[in-house]
């Protein structure tokens, strides 16, 4: 029966995960990471300043998948306009978000040796501390019903926690794809917090796309997971009852390799759109627009006035001459959020939704 307990109280440790031999892996790990050097060299390519706005704005929509992983859905609407409107903070699961982004931006400066799950659980308040009796199950999304159930009781945890995270601060063992794959099962296997635990592995997995070697650590993995989010669940299943990650790990790389694919598509197309809007504001208005402000209608799909006066140094009257003649221009849509006045612009938000 699927809804039958796996004995979860004989999860392997993490190391004999590791010194098993998984074989017919090595195609699908060369395919994804000749993607991921693509994507690499493609980012040394480009000499702007604004792709690592690009790159934060792409990852927070990227968390709204994450989110939806965790059944916990949130409009990119929504999100976006939290990440612009201070009236848009009253919403706990947007609090949430874009305390991820806060927390995401601190964790990029630190060494690898300080990832692990000690800190990665302060990801989010209220879901930081080790669980030691609460039951964690992985379940089908489209039937609910239970797939697996992590190992439970303090004297099973404690021993398989203490050794994920004396691993993890271990990284000289983590180069490679398929180890990264194989650490990621084994968190949301293990599931030592008590809460988003998948969210941690999924966190965990981008952060470390430094130990192969790659100088970025974003790709929009939960995207890539959430397109296949049925086999995600029920392959921790298959691989535990059948004592064989194969399955597990080329999946991980084919979602990998789905992301690098997918956030290429997407700074290409940024920065194609970053060239139209200077083409129309030149070519096509009657005003001599600072180059700056090209740069603050790409940094977000919502915009306010606040935004224009702190980026081009002027005054509230002149940011709201440029945006009446940007909306009449048919380039931002005029919204009103709490007490503020938003600016929507469409094109980029499709862009990020697509």
């Amino acid at each position: 029966m699927i809804n039958s307990q796996i004995p979860f109280n004989q999860l392997p440790f993490l190391r004999n995960r590791l010194d098993s031999s998984l074989s017919g892996i090595e195609r699908t790990e060369m395919t994804c990471l000749r993607q991921l050097e693509y994507l690499n060299g493609y980012l040394d390519g480009i000499l702007d300043e604004q792709v690592q706005e690009f790159l934060e704005i792409l990852h927070l929509a990227d968390f709204r998948h994450s989110l939806d992983l965790e059944r916990e859905p949130i409009a990119l609407h929504r999100l976006m306009e939290g990440y612009c409107s201070e009236n848009a903070l009253k919403d706990p699961q947007l609090q949430s978000a874009l305390n991820y982004l806060s927390w995401y931006r601190e964790v990029r400066s630190l060494s690898l040796d300080q990832l692990a799950p000690g800190y990665l659980r302060l990801i989010r308040k209220g879901a930081d501390s080790n669980r030691e009796r609460k039951e964690i199950t992985v379940k089908s999304y489209f039937t609910n019903l239970t797939l697996y159930t992590a190992p439970q009781g303090n004297t099973v945890l404690q021993p398989l926690r203490l050794e994920l995270d004396s691993f993890l601060k271990d990284i000289s063992s983590q180069d490679s794809l398929t180890s990264l794959a194989i650490i990621h099962f084994h968190i949301r296997t293990l599931a030592p917090f008590n809460d988003f635990n998948g969210f941690v592995a999924r966190a965990y997995n981008m952060l470390s796309l430094r130990l192969i070697g790659l100088n970025y650590d974003f790709i929009p993995l939960s995207w890539a997971i959430t397109k296949r989010k049925e086999q995600y669940q029920s392959l921790i299943r298959q691989c535990i009852s059948e004592n064989n990650l194969e399955a597990w790990v080329r999946f991980m790389h084919e979602v990998a390799e789905s992301a690098a694919h997918r956030l290429y598509i997407q700074l290409k197309s940024m920065l194609k759109l970053k060239r139209k809007l200077k083409d129309q504001l030149l070519k096509y208005t009657i005003y001599d627009f600072p180059e700056e402000l090209v740069g603050v209608l790409m940094k977000q799909p919502y915009i306010k006035t606040a935004h224009l006066t702190s980026a081009l140094g002027c005054h509230r009257h002149t940011a709201y001459t440029y945006l009446n003649h940007l909306v009449a221009m048919g380039i931002l849509i005029e919204k009103t959020s709490g007490r503020e006045k938003l600016y929507l612009h469409k094109e980029l938000f499709d862009l990020i939704n697509d």
